[in-house]
């Protein structure tokens, strides 16, 4: 093996995250062995790599993994997105937080950059490669635990990180790389409540949650609708969704069975019609009372012909916090959080009034 063969293999492992900054590498001698070359020419791969930024040499210590002197583009947040696809078929939270994201940046000349975190769209299957340019310097926004497998690596960089999550507490294995980042908490807990304070106002006595992944360790709402329920003396119906096309009859034979009498409801949009009143569309009696939480969009809420209440979350000031967060100096470690609110008709809240 040649000192460039060997040069390569020895990036490789230090671009996938295999050695962490601020980590001692195995001698010279080790290598040579592990790798079956000569000595000289490990000592001219690292020479290599210490030239590019990648390795440090402390004399009496050893050879120490470091991050490239190279910093990303200045004024720069960078924001992980799952896939290239994902932009393709991107939903409206976050295709809001996003925008929201881009305006309040460019509010204090600073730009937006989505980095692709997998080709497949496998949180296992990181795309080591495209996420390389990251440093100490990056401004970085995380989604959801989608990304925990790279939050290792991620905390290793001492970048500074805005981690978008729910109520639910951080598993014990994130603990020790999150604590170091600033919280940005959207609840979704409340919308529990909210729901059936309108749902028993339109005089429901049988309502029904329609949503996928509601068994899911991070779905909080779930639980806040049995535990709400139950201290309303109302039965804990469910109808379980797989976001495809057949989710509207799975709410249409929920019902004929189920006999619910108002519907809170998380699905995909973009398999209604749209030249229909969306409980004809789903099944469901003309009068039987409907509260969406948008997933594909809010327009289709708002319509002439729908007009159902919805739920709406605090997207741009969440995104001017998280600008905040990520370009002050000093950086803030405050967790900050973000309950939702139904957005109701003007005639429907007057008849709430009544």
């Amino acid at each position: 093996m040649k000192k460039d063969e060997l040069y390569v293999q020895l990036l490789s492992r230090l671009r996938v995250g295999q050695w962490l900054p601020g980590q001692k590498l195995p001698t010279e001698m080790e290598c040579a062995k592990q790798f079956g070359v000569s000595r000289d020419t490990v000592r001219l791969a690292f020479g290599r790599l210490e030239e590019e930024g990648y390795l440090e040499r402390v004399k009496a210590k050893g050879t120490f993994v470091r991050l490239p002197s190279i910093a990303p583009p200045e004024r720069t947040i960078s924001i992980l997105v799952p896939c290239i696809e994902y932009l393709q078929c991107i939903g409206c939270h976050f295709q809001q937080m996003l925008f929201e994201l881009v305006a309040e940046a460019a509010k204090i000349g600073w730009r937006v950059s989505p980095v692709i975190f997998s080709r497949t769209n496998n949180s296992g299957d990181i795309w080591w490669e495209n996420l390389a340019h990251f440093t100490s310097e990056s401004r970085i926004v995380v989604n959801r635990g989608w990304f925990s497998p790279y939050f290792r690596q991620l905390a290793a960089l001492q970048a500074r990180i805005a981690f978008i999550s729910n109520e639910q507490p951080a598993p014990p294995e994130w603990i020790p790389h999150v604590n170091g980042w600033t919280r940005f908490i959207e609840h979704d807990v409340p919308i529990a409540d909210q729901a059936l304070d309108y749902l028993q106002a339109m005089g429901c006595r049988r309502p029904a949650l329609a949503m996928g992944n509601a068994t899911h360790l991070s779905n909080t709402l779930w639980p806040a609708w049995q535990t709400k329920v139950d201290a309303r003396n109302l039965p804990k119906h469910m109808v379980p969704l797989e976001k495809n096309p057949q989710d509207a009859m799975r709410i249409a034979d929920a019902y004929r069975t189920l006999r619910f009498d108002g519907l809170l409801m998380h699905l995909n949009e973009r398999w209604l019609p749209r030249d229909r009143p969306l409980n004809e569309a789903l099944g469901l009696p003309p009068g039987l009372p409907i509260v969406a939480i948008p997933l594909n969009s809010e327009d289709f809420y708002t319509s002439p012909g729908s007009q159902i209440p919805f739920f709406r979350y605090p997207i741009r000031e969440m995104m001017r916090d998280v600008v905040s967060s990520l370009t002050e100096v000093p950086a803030s470690r405050v967790s900050h959080h973000y309950s939702p609110w139904l957005s109701l008709r003007e005639d429907r809240i007057g008849e709430l009034a009544q």
